[in-house]
């Protein structure tokens, strides 16, 4: 979307400077409003990484919602046991 927004969660942490390199991690949860799940869904979030050199923001990241892989293996599934009767009923 590239189109910025005001920021609806701040997420803090502290980070460790290795050199001129900014390392760590961040983690915990989030809830989403209802309309943040409905941005969400259509592609309108994202997550912009701030710095000391660069305060607009120096990485930016939308977030895309990724099935989980257990999601693939039910689709895989049933179009292999599709395959398998169309198969079975051509023979």
């Amino acid at each position: 979307m590239n189109t910025s927004a005001s920021v609806i969660h701040n997420i803090n942490s502290d980070h460790t400077a290795g050199g001129t390199t900014l390392t760590g991690s961040f983690s915990g949860t989030v809830t989403l409003s209802a309309s943040e799940e409905t941005a969400l869904f259509n592609n309108g979030l994202y997550i912009n990484v701030h710095s000391a050199s660069i305060g607009a923001g120096e990485l930016r990241g939308q977030l895309i919602v990724v099935p989980e892989p257990s999601a693939y293996a039910t689709v895989f599934g049933i179009l292999a046991l599709t395959a398998m009767l169309i198969r079975r009923k051509i023979r």
